[in-house]
Formats: structure tokens, sequence, C-alpha cells
């Protein structure tokens, strides 16, 4: 049989409650009185399985009063309140949705959900919610932990109420009570959860909530960051505990931190699972430490700000309580062993690698994190709420109320990310952000967003060219305004100058490593390259302008990132026998050996790849030495490169217009047109749209040509550059859709 349950707590003589089953006639139902002080009025009424409602209101001191200050969540009411009777989902009868009271914003209000005591480990839990203030907030626990299936769940006692929450969630208060309230005499803990503590059917309290989200956790006294419960490869969680203490130790002890007395710790002791074998236990470490790290809870993207800002965190495993410090020095170690000895697998403590990132800018050598970096930092985690992708982090940023100013449920994720990008366009005055495009990024949300606006979301989850991946090496800011007027969410006004349009395009390698072999066999040239100059004699001692394309191209192809080492006639060698039995044998990446195969015929002006490559000056001929046999070394460093650039997808385009080649974005086509942009740091690949005289465009992606790069690369090659833009004679003003 349900209880319904009242309760009165303030300056009082005499406490008690009226009302009637069913509907508003006032009768006794309950009486407690207490004399002096504060009267603490606890009363509790069993119904039966007819009751559906009981109004009520408390009598105190002899006045009819409708409020209670313990702020108890199940009574809204005004005249005579009425509450509904507990229903249990597993008997059958129907579940009412619990009924949150306002909070109150002017305040700073927010709940907190009290579990009570209780005499067994698996008692059931029987919980309430009260208000408390974020201006002087008494002691409390913030709970970090992942929802869990929304398909498992269990019923709990709130306030009067049976409300069904997630199975992981259960699990976690569980623990939470056992560890922070053992005793009768704790009585209970107060902990925010913000699964209960916010009411997630009221958009605008979700809102505002995700404002204060980052003083909740940073006031709370402790963390609790639930990661979950079981064995793991057999083991308890105990050997969780051990092994990511080891490691933080081994790491202090490295570092002189810590004293040799301490490494009694990193004696393989594994009598307390005696059941396993030493060679069981030593062979299962790395699993055990992939299972942990791979639980859901590190993917979560709210975790970030609830462990960065904790003024204390305990990660708990089952039975196992870590400090955060510790898995913290233990994740470093980790980190630095995978860079020395280079990663031969993924393993699962990557999932948590971004937590430092963020931990050490906040904490440990404290710097302001853009929103821009927030997003890329956590671009591996998830979220059951697409937009928390985004409002999960802007506690965290310097600019993230400047970039959304109030996190918004009820507006659509595409309108917050195309909001959030015309502003940091603004706040910049940089259009560098419409150059990140990604290779095939599948929006989670299917967003329709417009092409100068890159899906931040999902960007960086994704494949990305090589001037994306160091976007933050090269993004600028301007001192003045690129986004001009008339500009709006659906299309974006900016100055250009036409470079050329593409003419020819090669083949690309694809980043999901699959190889596209040719349906025939090649010719067998490769030993005829060194003979082309004899069949072509327009390529020995050929003009300085054709030396200075076939120079452009190998700078084209290695995007001027080549090593100091190669000088410039090693670099032309390199370039020389790549179409060589010499460079061939030295090649051992599939993709980049067909690549070169197929792209051998690719022309450019009047010669051919490889007879670029073959090509000799007047200059050429006094510097020469060991002309295609290039220092095997140096050749290697220079495949590298070549293979770093070609790897990340880009196209070789021969260009119509000042500029005869670059590179560009996989997803270009031949008729696309690169243009200089008013404001952006690197040239773009845009497509025109056919709408008459207007001149429309959607965006490609960013490109490369010699001679607008110098933001982009610190240490230019000699050669002809493309000189800066006189941007007060350009007048063609680009609509980009």
């Amino acid at each position: 049989m349900p209880k319904v349950y009242f309760i009165w707590a303030g300056q009082a003589r005499d406490v008690s409650v009226v009302g009637n089953f069913n509907r508003e006639k006032p009768i006794k139902l309950e009486m407690l009185s207490k004399r002096g002080g504060p009267a603490v009025f606890r009363g509790d009424l069993r119904v039966d399985a007819s009751v559906r409602k009981v109004f009520y209101r408390f009598i105190v001191d002899g006045k009819a009063m409708l409020d209670d200050s313990v702020a108890q969540e199940n009574w809204p009411g005004r005249g005579m309140r009425n509450v509904t009777t507990p229903r249990s989902a597993k008997a059958g009868t129907q579940v009412y949705p619990y009924p949150y009271r306002k909070l109150d914003f002017d305040n700073y209000d927010y709940r907190l959900l009290v579990v009570k005591f209780s005499d067994t480990e698996d008692g059931k839990l029987d919980c309430y919610l009260e208000h408390e203030s974020l201006i002087n907030p008494a002691p409390y626990l913030a709970l970090s932990y992942c929802w869990g299936r929304p398909d498992s769940t269990r019923s709990i006692q709130l306030g009067g109420y049976f409300v069904e929450i997630t199975a992981s969630l259960a699990d976690a208060l569980y623990d939470v009570r056992r560890m922070r309230c053992p005793n009768a005499t704790r009585g209970s803990v107060r902990l925010w959860v913000d699964a209960l503590c916010i009411n997630q059917t009221d958009n605008e309290e979700r809102s505002n909530q995700v404002r204060n989200m980052r003083q909740i956790y940073a006031k709370s006294s402790e963390v609790i960051s639930w990661v979950g419960k079981g064995s793991l490869c057999g083991y308890p969680s105990e050997a969780v505990e051990y092994l990511i203490k080891k490691q933080s130790l081994i790491n202090r002890l490295s570092d002189g931190s810590s004293s040799v007395g301490d490494a009694q710790m990193l004696l393989d002791d594994f009598s307390s699972f005696s059941f396993a074998t030493k060679e069981d236990w030593m062979a299962n470490q790395l699993a055990i430490m992939d299972a942990f790290f791979n639980q859901a809870y590190w993917k979560r993207v709210w975790i970030i700000q609830e462990v960065t800002v904790a003024p204390k965190a305990t990660v708990v495993w089952g039975k196992a309580e870590i400090p955060w410090e510790i898995v913290a020095r233990a994740l470093s170690a980790w980190k630095v062993m995978e860079i020395s000895s280079g990663p031969r697998q993924t393993r699962g403590f990557t999932n948590a690698l971004h937590l430092l990132e963020f931990h050490n800018h906040d904490n440990v050598r404290p710097q302001p994190i853009s929103l821009l970096d927030a997003i890329s930092w956590s671009h591996q985690t998830l979220s059951t709420e697409p937009r928390d992708r985004i409002f999960a982090l802007l506690g965290l940023c310097h600019d993230g109320a400047r970039f959304v100013p109030v996190p918004n449920y009820k507006q659509p994720l595409e309108a917050i990310v195309i909001d959030m990008v015309l502003s940091m366009m603004r706040y910049t005055k940089s259009l560098d952000l419409i150059c990140l495009k990604g290779i095939r990024v599948q929006s989670s949300e299917n967003m329709k967003l417009p092409t100068w606006v890159p899906n931040l979301v999902d960007l960086w989850s994704g494949s990305l060219t090589i001037q994306e991946k160091s976007f933050f090496e090269w993004k600028s800011v301007n001192s003045f305004m690129p986004v001009l007027d008339g500009s709006d969410t659906t299309a974006l006004k900016v100055k250009g100058k036409f470079l050329g349009k593409i003419i020819g395009l090669s083949t690309g390698i694809s980043t999901d490593g699959i190889v596209q072999l040719p349906a025939r066999p090649q010719k067998p040239w490769i030993h005829a390259t060194a003979n082309l100059i004899r069949t072509k004699p327009e390529l020995w001692n050929a003009p300085d302008s054709d030396r200075d394309v076939r120079d452009a191209i190998y700078r084209t192809l290695t995007m001027c990132l080549l090593p100091d080492s190669i000088s410039y006639e090693c670099a032309r060698d390199c370039f020389a026998s790549l179409w060589t039995p010499w460079g061939r044998g030295a090649i051992h990446n599939i993709a980049l050996i067909n690549w070169i195969d197929s792209n051998a015929e690719f022309k450019l002006k009047d010669f051919t790849l490889r007879e670029w490559s073959m090509l000799k000056s007047e200059y050429d001929a006094t510097t020469f030495h060991n002309y295609a046999y290039p220092d095997e070394n140096l050749l290697e460093e220079f495949i590298a490169t070549l293979e770093k650039v070609l790897g990340s997808g880009m196209k070789l385009a021969a260009l119509d217009g000042s500029q005869i080649l670059g590179l560009v974005h996989p997803d270009a086509r031949v008729g696309d047109q690169l243009y200089a942009l008013k404001g952006c740091t690197i040239p773009v690949t845009l497509r025109p749209v056919e709408v008459g005289q207007v001149k429309e465009f959607t965006v490609v992606g960013g490109a490369y040509t010699l001679g607008m790069d110098q933001k982009y690369h610190a240490r230019h090659r000699e050669g002809a550059e493309v000189p800066d833009i006189e941007w007060s004679n350009v007048t063609g003003v680009l609509e980009l859709l």
C-alpha cells in the first residue's frame, strides 16, 4: 500500500495537515505538534488503490498555510494543494509525471537530490528534492555519470512519487549512498544529479541550468565521477585501482616526486586476485585498462566540464575510489609512452586524453580556452542531446557566452551552428572558418547548413585535409570587417579576386584506406623515363620560366613543407626520381605508387608530370650533381612529405588564370574556380551557381597556391610569388550560399 508524505520545517508551535481523498473537502488526515523552536512535521498517510489524489493544506499555529519551507517538489498547488499518490509501473497502474516546482532564476536557484540512509546496501532508494541557491550553498556533492540506456530503468521513490530512472543512474546512487552515507548518523547525502535536479521537460529551465552548470560543479565539495561497476576481464574493481595507481607512481618516480619507499606498490602483487596466476595477471593488465577506458562514461561530453572545474574529483569503479589527480598522472604517462613508441594500436585510454587537455589548460597551466579549441578537442565525445556537443563546453570557454549568448534547447541545432559561426567570423574579422569542410563528413543530425558554414559538431570526427588539420596554426584575425553588409544566416557577402579556373584535376588518394588500382596495366615506362630528353629535346636547356614551373610543381605537391635538410638541388633530384626505378624502389605506400602511376600523364601547360620531372635548364646543368639519384635518406624524407600532403586527399589542379596550378579539396571538380577572399588566409575553391548576372557560389573548400601562403608557411622557398592584392581596387562582391 503506497504512502503520501507530508513535511513542514519552520518556526511553529503546532502543525497539522487537513485534506481529503480525491476531492477538495477538508477533513483532518494527520496531526503532529511540537512546541518551541523550529517545528519539524513529518507525517505519512497510507492510501489504498482507490485513492488517486490527496488534497491538503498545512495548519500552522492555527493559520492555513500553503508554502512548505523545505521546498518539497510535489506540492505546487494553489488554494487546496493536491498530490498524486505514488503509483508503481510494475503494478500496472498509471505513472504520473513528477510535478516540479518552478525555480527562482533571479535567486540562482537549483535543486539538490537528498538521498536518505538505508540499513541495507540494496535498500530501496528513498529521496526527495530541495531548492538551493548558488549564492551561498550549503555543502553538497555533484554526480558525474553516464545516463545509460533509456530502455533499462528502475524505480525510486522521490518525494512520495515512484519515478523511473535509468539503471545506470540507480547504480550510481546506490554507490554514492554506500560511500558517502554509510550510517544512520549521516542521515542523508545531498547530491546534484542533472537527470533529476533539472526538469527535463522544461526547455527554459534546461537552458538556465546549462548556464549555471560550471558553478554548480565548481561549488560542490566533491565531484563523484561514477564510471560504472562490475568485473573487467574477470578481475574485480580493485584491479583497476591498483593498475592506475601503479602507473601514476611510476610517473612520479621518474620525475622524482615520489620516494623510493613508495615503490613497494610497483611489485606485481596479485594476492588480492588469488584466483588468477601471475602469468594471467600480467597478460591481462592492458586489457583491463582498455576495458575501463572504453566505458561509455569517458565518451560523454558533459564530463569534460564536470571534471575540469571540480575542486575535488574522485573516479569510482565499483568499490574502487581513485582521486582524479592519480588518474591524470597515469594518463599523462601512457600518452608519453604512446608518442615515444608509436601507435601500434588504438588503446582505450585515448578516450580520456581530451580531459587532460582541458584539465591542464584550466588548472595546471591556466590558459583561456576558446570555444573552437574546445569543440576540436572534444570531437570524440557523445551526447544524447545533440545541442550539448556545444552547450556542454560553454562554461569552460572565455568566448562561449559571446558566440552562444543563451543556450536555447528550442532552437534547432543547425541554427545554433550558423549563428555561432557567423558570430565567430564577425568577432575575429576572419573568413578562415569557411575553409573547414572535412572529407565526407556525415552530419549526425542531418543538418542542412549553408556551404560557408562548417559543420563544427561533426567536422573533427571525420577525415581532414592537411590544410584543415593545421587550421589552428594558420588561422588569423584582421583589422577590417570581411563580412559585408547584407550578409545573413543564409548568404555571406564577401570581396573576392579570381585566381583561376580548374581545367584539369589529378586523381586523389582516398582517406578511407581503399586503393583503387587501374583497370589495365600501366605501360612499362619506368625504365624509359631517363631517356625522355632524347625523345623530347625541348626538355633540355629549357628557359628559366619552364624551370620555375617545374619547381612550382614539386613545391606545390609538398606544400613547401620539406625540411631544411633538403636543398633546392636535392628537392629537384627527388622529384626527378619519382618516375624512375630508383625512386620507385624507395616508395612503400601502395596508394602513393598508384597516384604517381595514375598521374604520370597529367598535363600542365606543355608537358606531363613525368616530363616536367625530367626538364633541365641551363642552371640545372651548372649545378648538376648526382642528378636523379639523390641521397637515399633525403629521398625518403621527400616521399614522406609527399605522402603526408597527397595522403590527406588533396588533388593537384591545373588552372586557367593568374595561377597555373594548385592543390584543392577532394570534392573539387573541373570548372570550379579559385578565389582569394578578403579576410581569408588561404585561397578558396568556389563552385558557380547559375543565377544570371549575380555572382553566387557554393564553397568547396580551401586551396593551396604558391604566393598566397606567406602567413600559412613561415618559411617560403625561392621563386616567383603572387604580389599582395590591392583590395581597394577589387570591386567584385561574391555571395556565398
